[in-house]
């Protein structure tokens, strides 16, 4: 989707994609986790912290791809 970038601009353009694909995995992993919870009846177990920690993880990476998107359109006037 994006053009080719050389330089540090490729640097953050490739390190965005990284945090977009984690960030997808974690949701997927986390949701999955928590249906198995629910499935198996142990939402009173600890392993509801797991999936809130998988959902906390998950939450970090949007922050942080999204703020290397915000670089990538203000740094490099990518997208415009």
């Amino acid at each position: 989707m994006t053009g080719t970038l050389s330089g540090e601009a490729g640097i953050v353009r490739d390190e965005h994609k990284l945090f977009a694909t984690l960030t997808l995995v974690f949701i997927i992993l986390a949701t999955t986790f928590r249906v198995l919870i629910v499935y198996l009846k142990k939402e009173g177990s600890y392993l509801k912290w797991v999936a809130m920690s998988l959902y906390l993880c998950a939450f970090i990476f949007v922050g942080y791809t999204g703020y290397l998107g915000g670089i990538l359109v203000q740094d490099y006037l990518m997208g415009i």
